[in-house]
């Protein structure tokens, strides 16, 4: 049980690392050469779209031409963790903290069209910028404090900003927008924790106040109860992220309802930090994912239903002393690719594996011996990968820098540099509107 604690929280500093420092230089300087990746890279579909030094969404084509920022951080201390294409390819989905004085969630998953336009709040909806078309009530909150010492940000969902509390006391939010139908939560926050408003959410009334209270005590805290990856369902219709410390796969319709909360993606209380939808409609509902506690006991990649109630099957086991960081199918289902340590090179490196489902065989693809192959994405055709490489080892510092790199899936050519401080990519299944 400790061992998965620790592997989970290190995956979670892996998802929080902050960048420190500037841009440096534009990426498309450093993109590899066609003839250098072994592969005509502009033959390629589909357009890649990556985060650049934690603070902007960029997307650009395979042969690294057209290299576009779709969306920047709108200030300092704020990052995005990661970017995944919706289905259609018509929305980029990504992972931001950007508001998270306004949100049940330390970060939360947006989405915005390829072109920049279109930003949404897809977690904890609806944007506050928004709140102005809906009824207005007030809440009247108290506040119990403990054990832990403030100060604290507390929130109340539906109110335009967050108030300053030192401990034991009374707030009052007006102006708290009403979500039809819909219970809303208060929220304290200090720090990466949080806590939720006691005996659940309450019903805001147009027009009236309404009481409700929180106790801010360390055995009630929620560490890192944000979303910081996102996974589309094959169809578009679905959207599945990791929660919390706890890695709780949770999941939203595309277009959920003002104060929609996010629904457990199974049944069983499965730890999934990693995981990924299968990329074909009959696949869709099956679901790839990494435990360190799978439910028959053993550490590795297993394969479920989505809503399963045991938690599925085990494929493919880590050793002790491996850290599983990304697994992604390949785009006809026959296998999926993963990144790992090696147990005797946990500090020292990550690589890049293949699992074929058919012959149940586990291929090496990269074989870094100093550096951490760690996000990866595979080409819609199958014949090509990109991923982030790391310096230093995911996890243990806060000024991780990545590269993208770029390598065909099968034969011998070795992976070249794509684009200098890129990462968390991902390929899309078709071209983008305009590409």
């Amino acid at each position: 049980m400790y061992r998965w604690i620790g592997r989970a929280c290190a995956f979670l500093v892996l998802l929080l690392v902050v960048i420190v420092g500037s841009p440096s230089g534009p990426p498309g300087a450093d993109a590899a050469s066609p003839a250098a990746s072994g592969a005509n890279l502009s033959a390629i579909p589909g357009t890649i779209a990556y985060t650049r030094n934690y603070l902007e969404l960029h997307i650009i084509q395979p042969d690294g031409s057209n290299d576009k920022t779709v969306w920047t951080e709108p200030g300092s201390g704020s990052m995005l963790n990661s970017a995944v294409w919706r289905p259609d390819a018509k929305e980029i989905a990504f992972s931001s903290n950007h508001a998270q004085l306004t949100s049940q969630f330390t970060s939360d998953i947006y989405g915005i069209q390829p072109d920049g336009t279109g930003m949404r709040r897809i977690s904890n909806p609806p944007d506050p910028s928004q709140y102005g078309s809906y009824a207005k009530g007030s809440v009247v909150v108290t506040v119990t404090d403990f054990d832990i010492a403030g100060p604290f940000a507390i929130w109340m969902e539906g109110a335009p900003a967050a108030q300053q509390s030192s401990g034991s006391g009374t707030l009052t939010f007006d102006d708290v927008a009403i979500f039809p139908g819909q219970v809303q939560f208060l929220v304290a926050m200090n720090g990466s924790s949080r806590w939720i408003s006691a005996g659940g959410g309450v019903e805001v009334q147009p027009g009236e106040t309404v009481s409700t209270s929180i106790n801010i005590n360390s055995a009630s805290r929620f560490d890192f109860w944000g979303a910081f990856s996102a996974v589309w369902r094959s169809d578009g219709a679905q959207i599945d992220f990791p929660v919390g410390s706890i890695c709780g796969g949770y999941t939203l319709p595309t277009y959920p309802a003002a104060g929609e909360l996010a629904q457990p993606l199974m049944q069983s209380n499965t730890s999934m930090c990693i995981f990924d939808r299968g990329p074909t409609p009959a696949l869709g509902n099956q679901i790839l994912y990494y435990t360190g506690l799978g439910p028959d006991g053993g550490e590795g990649f297993y394969r479920a239903e989505e809503g399963s109630a045991t938690g599925g099957t085990l494929l493919h086991d880590l050793a002790l002393g491996e850290q599983a960081f990304n697994v992604q199918w390949l785009p006809d289902g026959s296998g999926f690719l993963f990144s790992k340590s090696d147990a005797s090179l946990y500090y020292a490196a990550s690589n890049i594996y293949q699992y074929d489902l058919g012959t149940q065989a586990t291929t090496q693809l990269t074989f870094f011996t100093t550096q951490f192959a760690v996000n990866l994405s595979v080409s819609p055709d199958g014949t090509t990968i990109v991923f982030d490489v790391w310096d230093q080892t995911p996890g243990t510092s806060a000024t991780v820098l990545q590269d993208l790199w770029i390598m065909p899936r099968k034969g011998s050519a070795a992976p070249k540099l794509f684009v200098k401080n890129g990462g968390g990519p991902s390929w899309s299944r078709t071209s983008p509107p305009g590409h």
